[in-house]
C-alpha cells in the first residue's frame, strides 16, 4: 500500500484558507478537515504560551499537501522585511 502524500489539487501552495475554501469541489468535509488542522496548530501555539490575536482566513496558509502552514524563524524575518518595505515605500511588496 502506498501511503505517500500527494499534492492536492487547487490553488498554489501558500494560498490562504480563504482562497482554498472558495475553490471548486470543496465539500463541507474538506472545510471541516482544514478547520481541525487550524485548531490543532492554534492549540500547539497555545501550549507554548503563544497567542496569535489575529486569526482570520487571510492569515491561514495551506501547503502543497493540504498542511496548515510551515513556518520557521525565516518566515518572521521575511515578514519583517515586507513590513519595512511597506513602511518605506508606502506600498506592499506585492499586490494580490
Amino acid at each position: 500500500m502506498n501511503n505517500a502524500r500527494k499534492p492536492r489539487d487547487g490553488p498554489n501552495p501558500g494560498s490562504t484558507i480563504k482562497v482554498v475554501a472558495a475553490g471548486p469541489g470543496m465539500t463541507r468535509r474538506d472545510h471541516a478537515e482544514i478547520l481541525l488542522k487550524v485548531a490543532d496548530a492554534v492549540a500547539f501555539a497555545h501550549s507554548r504560551g503563544i497567542l496569535h490575536r489575529d486569526l482570520k482566513p487571510e492569515n491561514v496558509l495551506i501547503g502543497e499537501f493540504g498542511e496548515v502552514g510551515r513556518f520557521t524563524a525565516a518566515t518572521d524575518v521575511f515578514l519583517l522585511g515586507a513590513i519595512l518595505h511597506e513602511v518605506v515605500t508606502g506600498e506592499p511588496p506585492r499586490r494580490s
